[in-house]
């Protein structure tokens, strides 16, 4: 019995310690940005009440900087000016080379300002008539999912897969 009693002690030190050290992993691993800023930070600012439609060109392709969203950032031109556009960490290779100065895009998004500088989080991305989702609708980044794909399987693979016409 008394291995027991030292097995249940053993258990109640070390059973915190690895609570502790799960808990670190995990912020680890969320951890995207130079300055230790998480996607959830920026998701979190989302405001997907307020999104904005952006019809413009690409400027230019431009470094991320300490303290801003992690990911592929363009300055993107509109007519009420340019803006630094985040599409985040997952763009496919096809996206990044249809990112080049003057391509017309079309962006569904949501601004977000942070230390003095503002953002335009892109939740869907039209650029070269390929229609692309970025972010959830509460502007959590995913993967990059061509939206004729995603009919595509809510249908069944049945009929046409065109992101025309959609307001999302």
């Amino acid at each position: 019995m008394g291995h027991l009693s030292r097995s249940g002690n053993f258990k109640k030190r070390i059973g915190p310690a690895w609570l502790a050290c799960g808990w670190l992993l995990l912020a680890g691993s969320l951890s995207v940005g130079q300055d230790g800023a998480t996607h959830e930070r920026f998701a979190a600012a989302y405001d997907a009440a307020h999104e904005l439609t952006l019809d413009g060109t690409v400027e230019k392709m431009l470094p991320g900087t300490p303290g801003s969203p992690a990911g592929v950032h363009v300055l993107l031109a509109g007519d009420q000016g340019a803006i630094d556009a985040h599409l985040g960490p997952y763009l496919s290779d096809q996206t990044k080379a249809a990112l080049v100065a003057g391509a017309p895009v079309h962006a569904v998004g949501s601004m977000f300002t942070v230390h003095g500088k503002a953002y335009f989080l892109v939740r869907r991305l039209t650029i070269g008539g390929r229609t692309t989702v970025l972010r959830s609708p509460h502007g959590l980044l995913v993967p990059e999912r061509p939206v004729d794909l995603q009919r595509s399987r809510r249908t069944g693979g049945n009929g046409p897969a065109s992101a025309k016409g959609s307001g999302q």
